[in-house]
């Protein structure tokens, strides 16, 4: 063989190798049920059809305990979230649930919480119950949810649909749970202790699994916080040590994280934080659920690591997805979820501070698709078509959505001039609280009578 044709051998073969590194690289696809999406408010009919075409794996949903048993313990109303499993269970899209925010009877008959409700607290609901009997209502709740939508429930068939994966999280962002109170009030910031979240789980828990044998379970999302428990702290005082650690592996099926970062590689590092806890804890097999993750394309960028633009949201959306793909049977993970899908409007707080939350969607307020929905299709399979006529203008919350819980999580606005979370490198702490004051049942209303659940990113109006 002359050397021209060696050279040439040799060009070839190089090529060929780098089409076949970058055709595997381009080909990364989300496994079925890995790549999901939460929303602010109940998602349009043209929002399902782009969800759909899109292949989104899951969608995930606040089930406020506090709204469907705001009645009694005795009773349940899922007149607000029927709506919004049935839609899903339309397109095909399974679901997860966050139960979250208990009722104001709860509240009142827990000495702890009722010292945030009496001296006018703001975020009380979100404090995980202190008692034995608000644990064990919770797990009636839990129980009656997950039999509710539960494979071989009526429900389905009831409503010419058929049934769809539904998944359980057990509250969210405990270790970030700390009301807003006035400032001369005493005792009235209970926290979600690490201890008290264990023993909420292990009522809920099997109460979820009565109601459904097969039942997937994941802990509550927790994210790094100023104002709670740090995320390491927590995780270790929640798994305990030796064998009551593997007892309480054996409860659930994943652990949930909420790594907001300032990049990509942040966000990872987060990831594998978590791993090593859990491995030393003795739960190797557990999956780890990254249930929040996202972007803004608005907001101070400047101020805050997570505000982006138009052109950097799919850049980072892009670099964290290929992260999780990558490293996803190394660390075990089994779910990402975008938050979210359409941007809102930003309330005063939020505009007078620069905040980035409102503009994490794949969409704009009106409806646009931006950047990063096509970034996000391509680890999808989406249709190339798949919302790109936009899916209209941002909806009012109709009660069952993640609205006004201002992140799907949501973060109420204590109304002094702080500056708000996300304002240094790491990722945003949880804060803020969406109770209303003594008197109110449940959490404070959002647009349309949606509940306003705070956590970590927003404020409510």
């Amino acid at each position: 063989m002359s050397r021209i044709n060696r050279i040439l051998l040799a060009v070839v073969i190089a090529l060929a190798s780098f089409g076949a590194i970058a055709g595997s690289a381009s080909a990364a696809k989300c496994p079925k049920g890995f790549c999901g999406i939460q929303a602010w408010s109940d998602p349009s009919a043209a929002g399902y059809t782009a969800l759909k075409d899109g292949k989104v794996g899951i969608y995930r949903q606040f089930a406020f305990w506090s709204q469907i048993q705001g009645a009694g313990p005795t009773s349940f109303d899922y007149s607000s979230l029927d709506p919004v499993v049935v839609e899903n269970a339309r397109v095909g899209i399974p679901l997860l649930l966050t139960l979250h925010s208990s009722p104001e009877y709860v509240q009142l008959a827990d000495p702890k919480i009722r010292q945030c409700r009496v001296q006018g607290g703001v975020g009380c609901d979100r404090v995980v119950p202190t008692t034995s009997r608000g644990r064990t209502q919770f797990k009636a709740f839990a129980r009656n949810i997950a039999r509710r939508y539960s494979p071989t429930s009526g429900f389905w068939k009831g409503n010419g649909v058929r049934s769809v994966p539904v998944s359980y999280q057990i509250w969210n962002e405990p270790n970030g749970s700390t009301p807003t109170c006035p400032t001369k009030a005493k005792k009235c910031q209970p926290k979600s202790t690490a201890a008290n979240y264990r023993k909420l789980v292990e009522a809920a828990a099997p109460g979820l699994r009565q109601g459904h044998k097969r039942v997937k379970i994941g802990l509550a999302g927790m994210a790094e916080t100023e104002r709670g428990v740090n995320l390491k702290t927590f995780f270790q005082g929640m798994y305990g040590k030796g064998s009551k650690a593997k007892r309480f592996a054996k409860l659930f099926d994943a652990v949930g994280l909420h790594p907001y970062a300032a990049s990509p590689n942040f966000a990872l590092a987060a990831v594998k934080l978590v791993r090593s806890i859990m491995n030393r804890a003795g739960d190797r097999g557990g999956k780890i659920w990254l249930t929040e993750l996202g972007w803004g394309t608005g907001g101070n960028t400047k101020s805050f690591a997570y505000a982006s633009r138009t052109k950097g949201q799919p850049t980072k959306l892009s670099g964290t997805f290929n992260l999780a793909l990558k490293n996803r049977r190394k660390l075990g993970i089994g779910m990402l979820i975008w938050f979210s899908l359409q941007d809102r409007d930003p309330t005063e707080s939020e505009r007078r501070f620069g905040h980035w939350q409102p503009y994490t969607g794949l969409f704009d307020k009106a409806g646009n698709r931006k950047p990063a929905w096509t970034a996000f299709k391509k680890f999808t399979g989406g249709r190339g078509s798949a919302g790109n006529g936009g899916i209209g203008a941002a909806r009012p919350n109709q009660g069952g959505s993640n609205g006004g819980d201002a992140d799907p999580r949501g973060k109420a606005d204590s109304g002094g001039e702080q500056p708000p979370p996300g304002a240094t490198g790491g990722p945003p702490p949880s804060d803020g609280g969406g109770s209303p004051p003594p008197g109110g049942g449940g959490p404070t209303p959002g647009p349309g009578g949606s509940p306003c659940v705070p956590t970590l990113l927003t404020t409510c109006p």
